[in-house]
C-alpha cells in the first residue's frame, strides 16, 4: 500500500525534524504533556507479551506511589498510562530491578478478571470446582485470595505467563535499560506519540473509505462461527452466523436462545450471563447475535450497543466495528 507507506515515512520524518528520537529495540522514549493528570506514553518496540509485562508492572508501581488506579493501554509498540507524567514514569522505570519482575507481574494480575477466570478453569481441572457450578453465586475475588499460593493458583498464573506475558524477556530487557537500551524522556508528545492516540488502522489503511472497511467487517462477521444454545432443552449447535435464520430452537421451539462466539466454551460461561445473552437475542434478534460475536464485546457492552437507535444497518455495523477497534487498542480483557 503506497499511501500507507508514505504516511509512515512522513510520520518518521516529522518525528526527526522535531528533534524526537525514533523508538526502536535499542531506544525507548517516555513522553507526556508534562502534567501528572495527563497521559504518559512509553514507546517501546518489544512486542505485545513483553509490553504487557512491563506495562502491568509500571502501572502497579505507579498506582502504589500515587495512591490511585492507573489506566493502561498496551500494544506491541507502546504503553499508555493515565494519569501519569513522563517524570513519574521515568522514576518508576529507574527503580525496576530485573529479579523483582516475576513477583511484581504476579501481583499486577491480582483483581484482574483474567486471573479470576484462569483460576476457575484451573480449579475445574484439579476437581476443586464442579463444571456445573453456577459461577454467578461465587465471589471470584475471594476465591482467588482463598486459593493463593496453592497448586491451582500457581497453574493459573503459569498459564497467563505463558500465553499473555513474557516475564523472562521483560526482565532481560529491563536489565539493559540505560546500557545497551537508551531511554529518552520528553515533556511533550511526539508525532509518533500523538499518532498512537488515533484509531489503530487509520495509520495502516489511511486510504480505505469507511464503506470499504464496513463491507470487509460485515463479511468477516457473517463468517464467524457462533454457538446456538437453547436454555430450555439445552440443544446446542455451532453454525456460521450467515446461516442463521429462525432464532428459535428447532427441537423445542423455545425463543430463549443464547448465541456467543465459538471461541468461548459453554461450560465456562455463567448461567446468569447466558440468560442475559438469551434475553438480548429475544429482544433484538440477529443484531444481538452479531454484537455477541464481535471481538471484545460481551453481554454488558452488547446491551449498551443494542440500546441505541441506528438510522440504518451501516450505522449499527460501524458501532460494532468501533467497539472492536477500542478493544484491540485497550486490551479490555485485562480489566
Amino acid at each position: 500500500n503506497v499511501e500507507a507507506t508514505k504516511t509512515v515515512v512522513d510520520l518518521i520524518s516529522e518525528q526527526m525534524e522535531k528533534g524526537f528520537e525514533i523508538p526502536s529495540d535499542k531506544v525507548i522514549t517516555v513522553e507526556s504533556s508534562g502534567s501528572s493528570d495527563n497521559v504518559a506514553i512509553i514507546n517501546c518496540c518489544f512486542g505485545h507479551r513483553v509490553n504487557e509485562t512491563m506495562g502491568r508492572v509500571v502501572a502497579l508501581l505507579l498506582s502504589a506511589r500515587k495512591g490511585r488506579n492507573i489506566g493502561i493501554e498496551i500494544d506491541p509498540y507502546r504503553i499508555k498510562l493515565t494519569p501519569a507524567s513522563s517524570k513519574e514514569v521515568l522514576e518508576v522505570i529507574k527503580s525496576l530491578r530485573p529479579e523483582a519482575v516475576p513477583e511484581l507481574a504476579e501481583r499486577a494480575l491480582l483483581d484482574t478478571k483474567l486471573l479470576q477466570w484462569k483460576i476457575i478453569h484451573s480449579a475445574r481441572k484439579f476437581g476443586y470446582l464442579s463444571k456445573d457450578l453456577d459461577l454467578s453465586r461465587i465471589n471470584l475475588r475471594k476465591l482467588v485470595i482463598k486459593l493463593k499460593d496453592t497448586p491451582i493458583y500457581r497453574e493459573a498464573v503459569r498459564e497467563i505467563f505463558v500465553e499473555k506475558m513474557d516475564v523472562e524477556k521483560a526482565s532481560e530487557l529491563i536489565s539493559q535499560f540505560g546500557k545497551s537500551i537508551k531511554i529518552k524522556v520528553y515533556d511533550s508528545l511526539s508525532p509518533i506519540g500523538l499518532a498512537s492516540r488515533e484509531h489503530a488502522f487509520d495509520l495502516l489503511m489511511p486510504g480505505k473509505p469507511v464503506e470499504a472497511l464496513l463491507r470487509i467487517f460485515r463479511q468477516r462477521l457473517e463468517k464467524e462461527v457462533t454457538v446456538f444454545h437453547c436454555l430450555n432443552c439445552k440443544y446446542t449447535v455451532k453454525t456460521p452466523i450467515r446461516l442463521i435464520g429462525d432464532l428459535r430452537c428447532p427441537r423445542c421451539h423455545s425463543g430463549l436462545i443464547a448465541c456467543f462466539n465459538a471461541r468461548r466454551k459453554l461450560e465456562e460461561i455463567p448461567k446468569k450471563e447466558l440468560h442475559r445473552i438469551a434475553n438480548l437475542v429475544l429482544s433484538h434478534g440477529k443484531k444481538a447475535v452479531l454484537a455477541m460475536n464481535t471481538h471484545g464485546v460481551g453481554a454488558e457492552n452488547a446491551a449498551r450497543i443494542l440500546s441505541k437507535y441506528y438510522e440504518n444497518d451501516d450505522k449499527f455495523y460501524l458501532e460494532l466495528m468501533e467497539a472492536e477497534r477500542r478493544y484491540i487498542r485497550t486490551r479490555g480483557f485485562w480489566d
